[in-house]
């Protein structure tokens, strides 16, 4: 609980099954005011590494800023070849599912939703900049020969961290803001104000 932040953590056991919920910021009410442009039309939010553009839609139904915000999402390599094993067809068929839903309620909101926008590359970013750029929990599930994850793959993490504030950097408008959610724990192992002052970043 500590770790992570959260304000609320409760296990209940079901059947032989343990049912955990937790909750952080449970009002929401302090971060979406991050990610809520200056008042010109021409401002915008964009939001990087969506999953299943569930975050994008929390968001977008807490500001209520309809085109001005832009969800994107990165699906690597890596995922497309999981999508065709057959152990993971009925969870990947629920997430496209959930996927194609998302994007139907962003869309009749007024949101611009674009697929495949690399975070890390600045050229695959939607056109014009942006005023906030916010990326919602980055992190590498690396792989080792085994197929295991390895614990925390922090230069993997850092790497992706410094080139998504070098990439952002480029797209965001003067006195622009780049926000990064994760835990504390990992930002600080990822040194994120080391990379972003050397960046020139504030």
């Amino acid at each position: 609980r500590a770790r992570y932040g959260l304000t609320r953590l409760e296990a209940l056991p079901v059947g032989n099954r343990w049912h955990v919920a937790g909750a952080i910021n449970p009002d929401f009410s302090a971060a979406t005011e991050s990610f809520v442009p200056g008042s010109a039309e021409s401002e915008r939010t964009l939001l990087v590494g969506e999953g299943d553009f569930s975050f994008g839609l929390s968001i977008a139904m807490a500001i209520e800023i309809g085109g001005r915000l832009v969800a994107t999402d990165y699906v690597v390599q890596e995922r497309q070849q999981v999508k065709l094993l057959p152990a993971n067809r009925a969870s990947e068929e629920r997430y496209v599912r959930d996927v194609q839903a998302n994007i139907a309620k962003l869309t009749r909101m007024g949101v611009q939703v674009e697929r495949q926008v690399d975070a890390t590359d600045p050229t695959s970013y939607p056109s014009g900049d942006f005023e906030k750029i916010v990326f919602n929990h980055p992190f590498v599930l690396t792989r080792d020969e085994e197929g295991g994850a390895p614990l925390g793959a922090e230069r993997e993490n850092r790497r992706l961290v410094e080139e998504f504030l070098t990439a952002a950097k480029q797209k965001l408008r003067e006195d622009g803001e780049i926000v990064m959610i994760s835990s504390k724990m990992r930002l600080a192992r990822w040194r994120i104000d080391q990379v972003a002052a050397r960046l020139g970043l504030e």
